[in-house]
């Protein structure tokens, strides 16, 4: 849940995977797999937040150094909505991670669920071979903002159309017509274009087995309204570029031990 979190936070699995790594080696023997998943996303917040708040910067081409280049994690109301509804902890574990009574935090919740929109003009590709399933991400997309949103229902279908509009991000279902796959699809489309990827897939293993590809977001089926518009939300208004090109320094040019 760490990784996923940390991927959603950056858009980007590459850079997700290495801030939670960096992060956990930094907590060290702190961090053990019998602690509750809430003092867990605790001990990690409050890591990531003395470093990248610390007044001196760690040196270069370290762990630490990377964490920095991140800047601290996200203020309080969207931390509360990725936990809910993308990483999808309980209500109680999310009050005791951000010290929130219930009441507060269900107040907070409505009002940034509310408020979700993106600026300006955003594409999105849908690669989905069910009509229906197709209309429900495409309404959901509508809701944060100005979507102009395509879709295709095979690989091939999927590549010409990214390669003719260049979205800003992509939703994928993994089994797709004619034998062709979202994996499939993506995977060309990635050799001309990088853009945040959200596998929305009942076969979340078929996606997640450590390749070379991996999509930034994985939201399982049958998925929410919420985790759909919180997802794309999140991809949407998040520049990877803030952060890439510091970051990308750091793990290009840390040591191999």
């Amino acid at each position: 849940m760490l990784r996923q979190f940390t991927r959603a936070v950056t858009t980007d699995h590459i850079l997700g995977d290495e801030l939670c790594r960096a992060i956990i080696n930094h907590i060290g023997g702190r961090f053990t797999e019998k602690i509750d998943r809430a003092l867990a996303f605790k001990n990690f917040l409050n890591c990531w937040n003395d470093i990248t708040r610390s007044a001196k910067r760690p040196a270069l081409f370290t762990d630490d150094s990377l964490i920095y280049g991140f800047g601290p994690p996200p203020e309080t109301n969207h931390l509360l909505l990725m936990l809910k509804d993308i990483v999808e902890l309980e209500e109680r574990e999310i009050c005791d991670i951000l010290d929130l009574p219930l009441d507060e935090l269900r107040q907070r919740l409505e009002a940034i669920r509310g408020a979700m929109y993106v600026a300006g003009v955003k594409k999105v590709l849908i690669i989905e071979d069910q009509p229906i399933v197709t209309r429900d991400l495409q309404e959901n997309l509508n809701s944060i903002g100005d979507i102009r949103v395509r879709s295709a229902s095979t690989a091939q279908s999927a590549a010409d159309i990214a390669a003719e509009m260049r979205p800003d991000l992509i939703l994928a279902d993994y089994m797709l017509e004619e034998e062709s796959t979202g994996m499939d699809a993506v995977t060309e489309i990635r050799h001309h274009l990088d853009c945040p990827v959200i596998f929305i897939t009942a076969y979340p293993e078929a996606v997640l087995k450590g390749g070379e590809f991996e999509p930034d977001f994985v939201i399982a089926k049958p998925f929410t309204r919420h985790a759909i518009r919180a997802a794309s939300w999140q991809c949407l208004s998040t520049p990877k570029s803030d952060v890439e090109h510091e970051v990308s320094n750091v793990i290009s040019f840390r040591p191999m031990i």
